[in-house]
């Protein structure tokens, strides 16, 4: 799978915003992708790196690196119909790469909600460990997460 990460523009938060709705499964992270969700919050947030990834032509999901005092928070949100398909992996993967091209310390974490099992999964099958539960109020209602940290040097194929 030949994923390729750019630096996000303005005109590709639109094509974002018009994807359809995630599936029922996953439809609490759908305000993830709409007005107000991560890109409003992290577009222009100083010491942040917004990317997209590409597959044939076609953006199929972004990603984003936010620097927070020591720490950089990562997160990742695919197209719609891109879930469940192995483009999770292969855009963390090449996320991870580019957050040590850009910075030396081995900080990387992310929060995952506890329902997530998948998510969860995926991000431990390349190196993420359980740190701490985190309660966090998204669009005014308390959600608990997994807080997970990147083991620096543990990247799988």
């Amino acid at each position: 799978m030949n994923i390729v990460l750019s630096s996000l523009e303005p005109n590709d938060i639109t094509i974002i915003r018009e994807w359809k709705p995630y599936p029922a499964e996953f439809s609490e992270l759908d305000y993830a992708l709409r007005e107000g969700g991560w890109l409003d919050e992290f577009y222009p947030y100083p010491n942040t790196h917004l990317f997209t990834a590409k597959w044939e032509n076609e953006i199929i999901g972004f990603s984003l690196l936010s620097i927070q005092g020591v720490e950089t928070e990562f997160r990742i949100a695919l197209k719609p119909d891109k879930i469940g398909k192995g483009f999770g992996k292969t855009v963390a993967l090449a996320t991870i790469t580019e957050f040590y091209k850009l910075h030396e310390e081995d900080s990387l974490y992310l929060i995952v909600r506890l329902s997530n099992t998948v998510a969860q999964s995926l991000y431990k099958s390349i190196g993420f460990i359980p740190d701490q539960e985190v309660t966090k109020d998204i669009q005014g209602i308390p959600v608990q997460f997994l807080k997970m940290k990147y083991t620096k040097g543990y990247i799988c194929g």
